[in-house]
């Protein structure tokens, strides 16, 4: 399943999340702060490899940035809106975040 997504907007606590994406390229240098700006222009962009994911994560979509980090996230429509918000919810290693 595909949402229609194009031009979502970053929301929530964005901040704190380029905070935690500092920490994780400490540990695996990637372009973290590179991505979101894709991610939230076009967020099916085939360099970000957006993929939805399952089992616990039923519901989220993560996206990679270099090698081995991942942006978890989740697409959410606010009430009384046409537009959709990408809500940032993890950063890290692909073993980190899974």
């Amino acid at each position: 399943m595909r949402l229609a997504a194009d031009g979502a907007r970053l929301v929530g606590q964005v901040y704190a999340f380029r905070e935690e994406t500092r920490t994780a390229q400490a540990r695996s240098p990637g372009p973290t702060e590179a991505t979101l700006q894709p991610l939230e222009r076009e967020p099916y962009h085939s360099t970000l490899r957006t993929h939805n994911l399952s089992g616990d994560f039923k519901g989220c979509w993560a996206c990679a940035v270099g090698h081995d980090l991942r942006i978890v996230f989740e697409f959410v429509r606010p009430r009384k809106s046409a537009g959709m918000e990408i809500h940032l919810l993890n950063v890290g290693t692909h073993d980190g975040v899974y």
